[in-house]
């Protein structure tokens, strides 16, 4: 499976910005999978995790499920 990750932040001023991260391949689709594959996009790119404040999906039950899914 092939995803892409982007990135929309701001800045001091709040100019709002959207960037390409990367383009990954996930072995499955299954949460934890997922979840991994985007932190290690995110630790590569030197971007704590803890700083997001959203998540935009496909709307995939994986990805946004009641009990494992990627938000935490």
């Amino acid at each position: 499976i092939l995803s892409s990750v982007f990135i929309r932040y701001t800045d001091k001023e709040g100019q709002l910005f959207s960037q390409f991260l990367d383009l990954i391949s996930i072995p499955d689709g299954k949460a934890n999978t997922v979840v991994a594959a985007i932190r290690d996009v995110l630790r590569k790119k030197d971007i704590p995790h803890q700083n997001s404040i959203g998540l935009g999906t496909d709307g995939a039950a994986v990805m946004t499920g009641m009990h494992i899914e990627l938000i935490h």
